[in-house]
C-alpha cells in the first residue's frame, strides 16, 4: 500500500513500530504495506487514533496525509516555530559521533536550537543528528534520531538500539549500540550496527545515561 509506506517514511517509523501500533505481527504488516492483504477497519481506526493518519487520504489520496495540521507542516529543520514546550521536544545540533566527548553537561548548557512538535515522538527527550559512519547502515551521517531517556537502566529491552552515555577511566563517551545481555549481570555487551566495528563488553555501572532510539528522520539525499 504505497500511501501507507509514504506515511510511515514521513513519520520515520520502522515496520516493527507500525506493526506494534496496529497490534499485528511484523510479517502481517509487511504484507499490508506491500498490498498482499488489505487494511481492516480496526487497522484504519488505529492509524487515525494513534498516528493521526487520515483514512480518506490513505484510501483515495484525497485531502491531507494527517488529520492534525501540525503534523502535515512539521519539519525538524524549521526554527522559530511557536511551539508549546509541554508537547514538543528539543532539537540539539550537537551531533552524536560515536566517540569521546568533553562532557555530557555541554548539551544542557548550550540549550536547544529549537523545539519540534511532531506527535509520534513527542514523548522523547531530544532530537540529535548523527555524524560519521560507525552507526551505518541503520543510522547514516545526517540522519536525526529521536531519543527517549530510560529512567530505570535495569529495565532494558535487549536487542533494541540505544544511545549510551558512558564514563570509563575518567573519559566520557557516547555511542549508538544494540544492547545484549551478558552472562554476568554486572556487565553489558554493546553490539555495533556497522559490521566493521567490534562488539564490546563494559560494566553496567559505567553507563551514566541511556536513551532508547524511538525513530529517525532520514536526511534528504
Amino acid at each position: 500500500m504505497k500511501r501507507l509506506l509514504e506515511a510511515r517514511k514521513f513519520l520515520g517509523l520502522t515496520q516493527k513500530q507500525m506493526a506494534e501500533t496496529l497490534q499485528v505481527g511484523q510479517n502481517t504488516y509487511s504484507m499490508i504495506e506491500n498490498s498482499k492483504i488489505s487494511l481492516t477497519e480496526r487497522n484504519r481506526s488505529a492509524l487515525a487514533e494513534k498516528l493521526r493518519i487520515n483514512p480518506l487520504w490513505l484510501d483515495t489520496g484525497i485531502g491531507e496525509m494527517f488529520l492534525d495540521p501540525k503534523i502535515n507542516s512539521a519539519s525538524p529543520y524549521a526554527p522559530g516555530r511557536d511551539i508549546s514546550e509541554e508537547r514538543s521536544v528539543p532539537y540539539y545540533s550537537k551531533p552524536v559521533t560515536g566517540s569521546m566527548v568533553v562532557s555530557f553537561d555541554d548539551l544542557a548548557n548550550e540549550g536547544p536550537e529549537y523545539r519540534v512538535d511532531f506527535v509520534p515522538f513527542n514523548d522523547c527527550s531530544f532530537y540529535r543528528p548523527v555524524f560519521g559512519e560507525s552507526m551505518s547502515p541503520k543510522y547514516n551521517s545526517g540522519d536525526v534520531i529521536a531519543c527517549k531517556k530510560v529512567q530505570n537502566k535495569r529495565l532494558i529491552l535487549y536487542g533494541e538500539t540505544y544511545l549510551c552515555m558512558i564514563l570509563m577511566d575518567g573519559d566520557f563517551y557516547e555511542t549508538i549500540k544494540i544492547l545484549r545481555k551478558n552472562d554476568d549481570p554486572s556487565f553489558i555487551t554493546l553490539k555495533p550496527i556497522n559490521p566493521d566495528f567490534d562488539e564490546t563488553t563494559i560494566p553496567m555501572d559505567s553507563i551514566i545515561d541511556l536513551y532508547i532510539i524511538k525513530g529517525k528522520i532520514e536526511r534528504n539525499l
